[in-house]
């Protein structure tokens, strides 16, 4: 709680509750911290409001050895997007960045303070067989299918743990989502909404703002539906709908796109909910009015108890 409540109360009231904890607190709590995807995001929120001294230095100094393992990593996942979608592009396959790296700054400030696990990647399914084939120029094979998700590795398996968590891994990790051609769909316009953004001085295909959104709403849902819900996740929406707060042309083309599209809007309203329960009430009327309002009952009894 203490650990959330950083993240929007003032730094008083901040020091004020980190002073009740010592060192084996926090290495009681450090594999939550790393898990839920907020170690590196603390250790930024302690800089911002200069309140580093009020966590024992050791524990400090692990943070920072691993903010400095993860921007090696993300430099890594960002040379390995750029390549991948430019290979992509080269052999005319439409295709677009998803979630990570591609997460616009108001949900993601700094990319290297992300825990992100593999690359996500949208393409066509008429050119599924294409991407096959382009992925493997690069060592990636394809291991699983769930649905319209093509998971593909490369490098040795089973490499992956806590220990190396922030580290470069010598597996890797791509999951191809593919759309249908012939789906009347907005999920199947998306890549004809996709923009060229510019990020890290590199151009590359992305969703559009609202389609963005939209997506992390669904990511967020989805997760939630499932065994394992990161808590960095919840802030990162947070942050998106908080600096977005403001924009009502935004929200126009956001509730535009979840109209159109099957169970969006429970999803983003769902997502919503939840993030009210952790940091409070924070979304705007044209955001909640039609997704967290329409909520069944049922649905936000569920989300409340557990």
């Amino acid at each position: 709680e203490s650990v959330l409540a950083s993240f929007y109360e003032p730094a008083p009231a901040v020091r004020a509750r980190l002073g009740e904890f010592k060192l084996n607190d926090w290495l009681r709590a450090k594999y939550w911290l790393d898990v839920s995807g907020l170690s590196l995001y603390f250790l930024d929120r302690l800089i911002a409001l200069n309140l580093e001294s009020c966590v024992p230095p050791i524990f400090v100094k692990q943070l920072r050895t691993h903010w400095k393992e993860n921007r090696d990593r993300c430099d890594s996942l960002f040379v390995e997007a750029t390549e991948l979608t430019r290979a992509l592009q080269q052999r005319n396959i439409e295709c677009a960045v998803l979630k990570g790296i591609s997460l616009p700054f108001e949900s993601v400030p700094e990319s290297s303070l992300r825990n992100q696990m593999d690359l996500d990647i949208l393409v066509r399914n008429s050119d599924a067989a294409l991407t096959k084939d382009c992925l493997a120029t690069f060592g990636y094979a394809l291991d699983a299918v769930s649905g319209s998700t093509w998971e593909y590795k490369a490098g040795p398996s089973g490499t992956s743990s806590l220990e190396n968590l922030y580290q470069v891994r010598p597996e890797r990790a791509v999951e191809v989502h593919l759309i249908d051609d012939l789906s009347p769909a907005t999920n199947a316009d998306r890549l004809t909404r996709a923009k060229r953004r510019s990020i890290r001085g590199e151009i590359l295909p992305c969703l559009s703002a609202a389609d963005a959104f939209v997506l992390q709403g669904h990511h967020l849902f989805k997760h939630m539906c499932g065994e394992h819900t990161r808590t960095s996740w919840v802030l990162e929406y947070w942050r998106h709908v908080c600096a977005r707060y403001s924009d009502t042309a935004f929200w126009a083309e956001v509730e535009s796109a979840a109209t159109a599209e099957p169970g969006a809007k429970t999803a983003i309203g769902a997502a919503t909910l939840l993030t009210t329960l952790m940091f409070g009430p924070f979304a705007p009327r044209e955001l909640s009015r039609w997704s967290m309002d329409e909520l069944p009952a049922a649905v936000c009894l569920w989300i409340q108890l557990y």
